[in-house]
């Protein structure tokens, strides 16, 4: 890189543009409803051909989304909407207007916002652009900016990359940028568009976690080939920037856990947090917490050091922190990694001799990772070739459930209908398993039950939430959104409703825990991985294994009989309410953790599958 005249990051150059456009009118509140669009002033751009100033006006519109964010869109709101989309497809038929390279990067990354404003369109999605664009020359980025999983048109990202990596790797990740796969067309051009990883695929910038989460909701069988092109490429960029330039003088009893979710409330504290206290006062630990802040709810038991390791978002600085610039680390633990950027630039670089990882994020590093081992549970045993690590496998799942800190209200109330919850993240609504659900309420009636999805804050993300509720209320009439409640506000919540269904192909795990605690059944279709082999597991020890299914067909029948049977339901109920949770569920039988982390300590390196302990 250049060092006469610094670049500024994509993502700064993004944050700084300028908003007081003429052309775009932002509404101080977004309550006031959508910004508007000056016609007689875009048109005047138009003939002036003044890119940059329509340039402004569309990142103008399209940011105003990412930082404001609405749960549905009135008359008028649709009329705007409608507006700029038809400003945009005049703007882009010109062939005139030419934006330059910084630009086009920018415009890209506004990409999946502007999937979602032109699904809740007239024009429902971004194929009318794409139609004009592919009539122009000198259309690369213009088509890169429309380009997504809505949209009919799909070029094949080889092409892309053939003709501008760089452009096509900012596209590639944007294109990932959605909430979840309501419709088929979406769930199908994910999975390919995934599966089409290429190998010249470029980490530009430090945001880079869109490829690497999404890979095991989108397309499961295709992680370990995305992975191992996501960590060459990282590793690649980290040598040539110097991220980490770290002394190594490792200590035997030494310990780093690598988190940015060690925070009291976090689903990853809540499983790994029962593991890693087995450590404690057998290894000197330090917490390298991989975000800028604090939250106050931050965990701090137990660890001798806690310091910071973090990009800056606006200079894409990397912050080392002294306790890992001159370390004595024998073994860095990542009990989540690519749940923040900085896991993911650390696995891919030798930082600690010994580097292992565990369920916080359930899937492989990948290949051409820097992650040795990974700690998972027994009961993905017939599951290892899955994995690029070496598996040191502990009874039962690999986890230990923590008693939830929220305390019941005991608020159940009767109702007219069966209220069936819904709680998963916002990246498991896919089109199949909504598909199941119609089904249910084909089979009972939309009237006797409703859908309640708790799909966490999260959902607000990318200005997609109108566009999912639009296409799943097609689908669902009978659903309800749960988008701004927090834990205790949602298990307060949770709680009133009847039983719960678990999501598939990736299921949850302390969601289960939580609808258990909170006295609700849950009934789950059961797969081949941990990420949705946990609840049968959990439910097998409740001893409801009739809940546990096996087929779709199954878990359509489980479900439809739970809502219409008036004796199985309260039978569930009946048995959770008179159960012993905290002898079922709570309480642990052996260190295994810590055996086996005191297992690779004594034998590094080594490459077979090692099983320790076993289930009591």
């Amino acid at each position: 890189m250049a060092k006469r005249k610094k670049k500024k990051p994509v993502r700064q150059q993004k944050t700084q543009i300028n908003t007081g456009s003429p052309i775009v009118i932002p509404k101080a509140d977004p309550s006031e409803g959508v910004p508007e669009v000056d016609r007689a002033e875009w048109l005047k751009m138009l003939n002036r051909r003044n890119s940059t100033a329509i340039f402004v006006a569309i990142i103008t519109y399209l940011g105003y989304f990412e930082k404001n964010h609405y749960k549905s869109f009135g008359p008028e709101d649709l009329k705007r909407i409608d507006q700029f989309l038809t400003m945009l497809i005049l703007t882009f038929s010109d062939p005139h207007i030419k934006f330059t390279r910084q630009q086009t990067f920018t415009m890209i990354m506004f990409g999946h916002i502007l999937n979602g404003l032109a699904a809740v369109s007239c024009y429902e999605t971004t194929d009318p652009i794409l139609k004009y664009v592919l009539k122009t020359e000198n259309n690369l980025g213009k088509l890169l900016f429309c380009e997504n999983s809505r949209a009919e048109v799909q070029i094949p990202p080889e092409k892309f990359f053939n003709l501008d990596p760089e452009l096509a790797s900012i596209w590639y990740n944007t294109y990932l940028l959605t909430l979840s796969q309501p419709t088929m067309r979406q769930q199908t051009n994910q999975y390919k568009h995934l599966s089409a990883i290429d190998e010249r695929w470029m980490p530009l910038n430090h945001f880079v976690s869109s490829v690497y989460f999404t890979a095991t909701y989108f397309a499961p069988d295709q992680v370990r080939k995305v992975k191992s092109v996501f960590n060459k490429a990282l590793k690649i960029r980290a040598e040539e920037k110097k991220l980490f330039r770290v002394n190594n003088n490792p200590n035997p009893k030494s310990i780093a856990i690598v988190t940015s979710k060690w925070h009291r409330n976090h689903a990853v504290y809540k499983s790994a947090g029962p593991l890693i206290e087995q450590l404690i006062g057998h290894y000197d630990l330090t917490l390298l917490h991989t975000a800028r802040m604090y939250p106050d709810t931050l965990v701090k038991k137990g660890f001798k050091t806690i310091e910071q390791v973090y990009f800056d978002d606006v200079t894409g600085d990397l912050h080392i922190p002294p306790s890992l610039a001159d370390n004595d680390f024998q073994m860095i633990y990542y009990p989540d990694i690519g749940m923040s950027n900085e896991s993911l630039w650390m696995a891919c670089t030798r930082i600690a001799p010994i580097q292992a990882m565990g369920y916080g994020h359930p899937d492989t590093s990948g290949d051409n990772s820097e992650i040795d081992y990974f700690i998972g549970g027994q009961i993905e045993e017939d599951a290892t070739d899955c994995y690029s690590e070496t598996m040191v496998l502990i009874p039962g799942l690999g986890q230990e459930p923590a008693w939830p800190t929220y305390e019941r209200k005991n608020n159940w109330q009767k109702s007219d209908k069966i209220r069936v919850n819904c709680v998963w993240g916002p990246d498991k609504y896919n089109f199949g398993l909504l598909s199941l659900l119609r089904q249910v309420n084909e089979a009972t009636g939309p009237d006797k039950h409703e859908y309640h999805f708790f799909m966490s804050p999260g959902a607000n993300r990318y200005g997609a939430l109108c566009a999912f509720s639009k296409d799943v209320s097609s689908m669902l009439p009978n659903v309800i959104f749960h988008t701004e409640q927090e834990y205790y506000d949602y298990m307060e919540n949770a709680e009133q409703h009847d039983f719960s269904i678990n999501s598939f192909p990736f299921g949850g795990y302390n969601t289960i825990v939580e609808s258990l605690y909170l006295g609700l059944p849950c009934i789950t279709l059961d797969g081949g991985r941990f990420y949705n082999r946990a609840a049968g597991y959990l439910l097998n020890k409740v001893d409801m294994p009739e809940l546990v299914t096996t087929t779709p067909r199954d878990f359509i029948n489980t479900i439809t009989a739970m809502i219409v049977d008036p004796e199985m339901l309260p039978k569930y109920r009946k048995a959770l309410a008179e159960m012993d949770l905290k002898e079922k569920l709570f309480t642990k039988t052996g260190n295994h953790f810590l055996d086996a982390v005191n297992h690779i300590m004594e034998n590094h390196p080594f490459n077979e599958t090692v099983r320790i302990g076993s289930e009591s």
